[in-house]
């Protein structure tokens, strides 16, 4: 158990696993748990899915040299209409299934409510390194995606993203 906690510790503060606490009734220390993280899903993907992340930050890179955000939007929203299957919506809305949906491409998102009204803030991004150099092609790109997941969804879109506006991440106002 020692050596367990050890490596435990060290993959948490890598940034590839998560902890959390598990509540139990009695006494004595309770029990962690561990999930992994987004950064980790992607080290324990393999080298294929490290070859197409590759290829996505080639067109990113080509993206920005071009300087073109309104290029990047519509990039966004393409993928969007043409991604299949999106997540259905259940009960928790439209919101619930873009949530999902982002889970899946890697973004962490975390539902949140502002003064403006819902909110979901993206803990991570696949294509950060490029998105903390150029947030003004790369953000956009992602904008354009939530915007057409939230339409094919059947909601509003012009949703606003503003970049590292949160301490953990960005955040995505939904209005």
């Amino acid at each position: 158990p020692n050596a367990a906690r050890q490596h435990l510790d060290a993959l948490v503060s890598a940034g590839l696993l998560s902890r959390g606490v598990v509540e139990r009734a009695g006494p004595g220390r309770r029990p962690q748990s561990f999930s992994l993280t987004p950064a980790g899903q992607r080290a324990l993907s393999g080298p294929a899915s490290h070859e197409l992340h590759e290829v996505v930050g080639a067109f990113a890179s080509y993206l920005v040299a071009s300087g073109d955000g309104e290029q990047a939007h519509a990039i966004g929203e393409h993928w969007a209409e043409r991604h299949d299957p999106l997540p259905e919506v259940g009960p928790e809305g439209p919101v619930g299934a873009l949530v999902e949906m982002l889970d899946i491409l890697g973004f962490a998102p975390a539902r949140t409510t502002t003064d403006d009204g819902e909110a979901v803030v993206l803990r991570d991004c696949p294509l950060l390194d490029l998105a903390h150099e150029h947030p003004d092609v790369i953000c956009e790109m992602h904008r354009g995606l939530v915007d057409g997941v939230m339409h094919r969804l059947g909601a509003a879109q012009g949703v606003r993203l503003l970049p590292f506006s949160e301490p953990d991440g960005c955040r995505v106002d939904l209005g």
